[in-house]
């Protein structure tokens, strides 16, 4: 499954486009550079940098480059969502690639477990195998 969060690259607010890695347990984020610094857009919000990539900040894609934010402040205002464009629009190029580990899930004794196809595979002592989405 991919998901879309904010990140801030070298100063740059950027959309980051997260999904599995079908080879390896681990996660591969591309970060897509906007027209906004990190800056800018956290004194618009009244938020920090670390805030970015928490519960505050939804982002869902709405066209190719651009996105659909929504930002939630404490005690539940929600400010009117907007559209966030990146630089280049659908043209625009990541700015960097990053990786994140994977979770392993806690498994019963006994059970194999491996990454299969972005995916852990965990086959029990006794029944059918299962798969588990990351």
């Amino acid at each position: 499954m991919t998901t879309y969060f904010l990140s801030d690259h070298e100063g740059t607010l950027c959309v980051a486009m997260r999904f599995a890695d079908n080879a390896r347990p681990q996660y591969i984020v591309n970060h897509f550079p906007t027209g906004w610094t990190v800056a800018d857009f956290c004194r618009s919000f009244d938020m920090t940098p670390d805030q970015l990539r928490g519960e505050r900040v939804q982002v869902r894609p709405t066209m190719p480059g651009e996105y659909r934010v929504t930002v939630l402040n404490p005690g539940g205002y929600v400010h009117p969502s907007f559209s966030l464009a990146l630089r280049d629009h659908g043209k625009t190029m990541s700015a960097a690639v990053s990786f994140e580990p994977v979770p392993r899930p806690r498994v019963g004794k006994g059970s194999r477990i491996e990454w299969q196809s972005g995916r852990w595979r965990i086959e029990p002592p006794k029944g059918r195998p299962r798969y588990v989405e990351v």
